[in-house]
């Protein structure tokens, strides 16, 4: 890489001038690989007159072209005027030299030939060397266009053998430099005896003009660049930092480049990276094939693959008239054959290069493009298929048969429209960037790549948010699925990317850390993925399937951004827990984290779309944001117990048990009904509380997440329904015995009293109110949930409590606290020990008091007086936690700009986050509201 550094200093020029770039360009008279060929290095052969288009030793395009003419008879020498051929001029090259006469014919008087070099650096200069014949006898030769060195030389019989060269020969104003060659005297039959050139290309140096256009503002011109370079500018304030950063992204393919930068420092550092495109094209493509030959498939896998594909490049497994939206099976064709290619270029592997493999894998190839199958969900076609065969094309290389290549891409990667939002944005980016590699197109590679980081930016649309959650289909979390499938293909991209000017600039990497690093990985537990953040995904080994995704991601981005290698290696290490308490507020989520479990609760609102059903996907998920509630301990509480729930009981939810409808509302409009929902935390305890609204059901809930609890309220609970109405408790896998306080349960329906604590898989369930234990065996089929699904009966033994308001209750409540890593043995004492105390639990105000403070959630402007006798006071509807040492308040409705907050008559006015930041959490010293 050329790198140069330059200084600005305010109100100040400077010039700066980089050494030329040679290129180096070899042609060879004659015919190709004659007896008599003086060039061993890359040439360019030309045999008779014509014009070509040169190539440089290494075999790229140079820009330049050659014209070989001949003339004859009066030819002004001095003025170096050609003229046309004359009839009867032979015109062969015989010898390995220029030749020009009349093949015996009579004597047409002088004649010759013009070598006119074409499309050159108008600002560069070249240096010619002539490589002689030694049967070129009685010719002389000049430049007659161009300026510089004009030395005539002779060849006779004492020179013939003589190599001769022009340096520094500057072009006219076209670019051009002509040479001419001729007989000396008229003659029926001479030779005019060269045999080849070397033309040593020198492009004008890269001149760097800096100049000052205010007191901060700052123009830097670069002019003089290399077409086949590519160029990043790239700027910093202290040279002892190293910290660079980009300036508007990748040039390439001109000539000059203007930057315009704005910086407050007096004094700011320049440096730009130049280097041949096409060592960036081949890096990428080395690394491609380095990523997939890494995590290539076993060889028992290919041989498996191989032999059981039939004839006709088919498997007979496979079913190719599926019409399924959603996991098409069709495609598993196409997979097999990336598999396939994976062993093909993987050098521990024995089928590497294996000829039969690569006949099969060509074969399979064209059964699909033969057949081109089609499907009804739009993402296939414009998306999966054609990442198949680009990556499958791609990992082939050169044994890709140019006829197929041609084919498909004009049946299945023609697109290069990048005409959508989020993660399918980066989905289409990827594809455009693969077509761009395999033609080689830096234009297109680079187009793609700035699409494809131009998606890492924070946003209050579709994609990732300020909170570092991700939405897609509206303002809707989205981290198991839109999230994660714009992370994996960004990181694959990243991988091929890196240490080349296609990879992301140094504040789009961050972004992608930060999300990686505060948004995925925080709903990862014990290497799995929570529910509540899959999205539509709940079908067998989901969870699994997720959070070993995201560990592999996150090893990948150790590759990619190695200054965080610690950050990330602190987060895949799976004995670091990571306790703390995350709160989305963009997102209505709240995560919770100890060092031996972890909660989540997920809620909806009229800002935030719940959930989503899309290619008969999530056919039953109507209530899953409706204040769903999972307790992980082993992570596998929840893993598959789906496919058995009563999707009416979800764990966290009040739910009308009557409604027969549980398909959500399409795929962006599962909005709630009650614009209240909000979230808080300390750094390691936290709140979260909703309004449910659900046709003529209502009610107020609150989750309070402490150190060895989680506190849930409920309150306000009303509406006239069609059943009777629960709040699930739980709804998990069975695992153990169930016990109370006065022994083990038995497998069935189990009515506890109020006050009573049941324990089960190590979690105690303290219940206030009269409860409802049952569990055993249960029997479902995966076909309810995903329409897709055939064969999909599961059994298994469930464990589930709920508390059960009535049909149309008025005003009910609920109150229970979680103990997490609590034996039979240990409930007694734990809720003895339990220092909660529940302030209020009305429609306005649900609130507890603990060792973490007063944790209050008013549904309206009101006050409250904690066990100390301290009166809180707020003007609006918000969250508050007031400790020791801060207060801390979030406004659930995401409206206001302002909140008064009284505390012990002391009242202080605190401004609100607004806009994207709207919902987000102030805190305030404590000391500010002291008398």
């Amino acid at each position: 890489m050329n790198r140069i550094i330059i200084s600005w200093i305010l109100s100040f020029w400077v010039v700066w001038t980089t050494q030329a770039k040679t290129n180096v360009i070899y042609v060879d008279f004659g015919p190709a690989g004659d007896a008599y060929s003086d060039v061993t290095d890359q040439y360019n052969n030309i045999s008779s007159p014509s014009s070509i288009s040169l190539k440089d030793r290494l075999g790229k395009t140079s820009g330049i072209t050659l014209q070989y003419a001949h003339y004859a008879g009066t030819y002004n020498y001095a003025s170096g005027t050609p003229r046309d051929a004359v009839s009867g001029i032979s015109t062969n090259l015989t010898n390995d030299r220029l030749y020009a006469g009349t093949g015996g014919s009579a004597n047409l008087g002088e004649f010759g030939l013009t070598l006119t070099l074409s499309g050159l650096d108008l600002e560069g200069h070249c240096t010619i060397d002539v490589i002689p014949s030694p049967t070129g006898i009685s010719s002389t030769w000049k430049i007659v266009t161009g300026t510089g060195d004009t030395t005539e030389y002779i060849q006779d019989g004492t020179t013939k053998s003589t190599y001769f060269s022009w340096k520094n020969i500057y072009p006219d104003t076209n670019g051009t430099v002509v040479i001419t060659g001729r007989a000396i005297t008229n003659s029926k039959w001479k030779n005019v005896g060269i045999s080849g050139l070397k033309v040593s290309v020198h492009a004008a140096p890269t001149r760097f003009h800096v100049a000052s256009l205010n007191d901060q503002q700052v123009e830097i011109e670069a002019t003089g660049m290399d077409l086949d370079y590519q160029y990043n500018l790239e700027y910093c304030t202290n040279l002892f930092s190293n910290e660079w950063q980009s300036i508007d992204g990748t040039v390439f393919a001109v000539k000059e480049h203007r930057w315009n930068q704005t910086n407050d420092a007096p004094v700011a550092f320049f440096r730009l990276n130049g280097q041949d495109k096409m060592i960036d094209i081949q890096k990428v493509h080395s690394q491609f094939i380095d990523y997939f030959a890494e995590n290539a498939p076993n060889d028992a896998t290919t041989q498996a693959n191989l032999d059981s594909m039939q004839a006709d490049g088919t498997w007979p497994d496979v079913d190719y008239e599926s019409q399924q939206r959603s996991g098409w099976p069709t495609t598993i064709h196409l997979t097999r054959l990336t598999s396939m290619a994976q062993s093909y270029v993987d050098s521990r592997s024995s089928f590497y290069k294996d000829p039969v493999l690569l006949d099969a894998i060509l074969l399979g190839l064209q059964h699909w493009l033969d057949e081109d199958y089609k499907n009804p969900n739009w993402f296939t076609w414009k998306i999966s298929v054609p990442l198949y065969f680009l990556r499958t094309f791609t990992l082939l290389g050169d044994d890709l048969p140019v006829s197929m290549y041609t084919e498909g891409r004009s049946k299945i990667f023609k697109n290069t429209a990048m005409d959508m939002t989020g993660a399918n944005q980066v989905s289409l980016a990827t594809k455009v960037f693969m077509r761009g590699l395999l033609d080689k197109d830096i234009s297109l590679m680079h187009q793609a790549s700035t699409v494809l980081w131009n998606e890492l930016y924070i946003t209050t649309e579709e994609g990732i948010q300020p909170d570092w959650s991700y939405h897609q289909h509206g303002p809707q979390q989205q981290f198991g699925n839109y999230g994660l499938g714009m992370t994996a293909l960004m990181i694959e991209q990243g991988l091929y990317m890196r240490d080349t000017l296609y990879a992301p600039v140094a504040s789009r990497l961050e972004i992608l850390r930060n999300f990686m690093l505060e948004g995925e990985a925080w709903v990862i537990w014990k290497g799995r993925m929570d529910l509540s953040g899959v999205g539509r995904n709940f079908y067998p080994n989901t969870q699994t399937l997720r959070g070993t995704k995201v560990a592999n991601q996150l090893r990948d981005m150790i590759k990619i951004d190695p200054a965080a290698r610690v950050a990330y290696e602190q987060v895949i290490d799976s004995t670091n827990p990571r306790p703390g308490h995350r709160s989305f507020w963009r997102s209505e989520l709240a995560v919770h984290r100890r060092p031996e479990w972890y909660s989540s609760v997920k809620m909806t609102s009229t800002r935030v779309v719940g959930t989503e059903t899309a290619n008969e996907q999530n056919l039953l998920g109507a209530h899953l944001a409706d204040g769903v509630l999972y307790l992980y301990q082993t992570g596998a509480e929840y893993e598959d117990v789906t496919g058995l729930w009563d999707w009416h009981r979800l764990p966290g939810t009040t739910c009308d048990q009557g409604n027969d409808n549980l398909l959500p509302n399409g795929w962006n409009n599962e909005y709630g009904k009650s614009p209240y929902a909000g979230v808080l935390n300390d750094g390691e305890n936290g709140m979260a509380a909703m309004i449910y609204k659900r046709k003529n059901l209502s009610a107020r809930k609150a989750w309070f997440f402490g150190a060895d609890t989680v506190t849930c309220l409920g309150a306000g609970i009303g509406g006239s329904t069609s059943g009777s109405v629960y709040t699930s408790v739980e709804q998990s896998w069975l695992n153990g015995p169930v016990t109370t306080a006065s022994g083990p349960l038995t497998t069935g329906t189990n009515t506890l009293a109020a006050g009573t604590w049941v324990q089960h898989n190590n979690i105690g369930y303290h219940l206030l109110q009269p409860a409802t234990v049952n569990f055993g065996e249960v029997t479902g089929d995966w076909q309810d949930i995903n329409g897709f699904y055939e064969n999909g009966a599961i059994t298994g033994d469930v464990f589930s409590i709920w508390i059960d308001h009535g049909a149309s209750p008025v005003n009910a409540s609920y109150a229970y606290t979680l103990y997490p890593q609590t034996d039979g043995t240990q409930m007694a004492d734990a809720i003895l020990n339990n220092e909660t105390k529940i302030l209020s639990q009305t429609e306005d105000l649900l609130a507890i008091e603990n060792s973490v403070g007063v944790q209050a959630v008013f549904y309206s402007a009101g006050s409250l007086a904690s066990q100390s006798g301290i009166l809180v006071e707020v003007n609006q509807p918000c969250l508050l936690m007031l400790k020791n040492d801060r207060v801390i308040v979030s406004d659930p409705l995401h409206s206001a700009e302002t909140i008064t907050v009284t505390i012990g008559g002391v009242a202080r006015q605190i401004v609100l986050p607004t806009d994207g930041n709207a919902g987000q959490q102030v805190s305030l010293d404590r000391s500010l509201f002291a008398e």
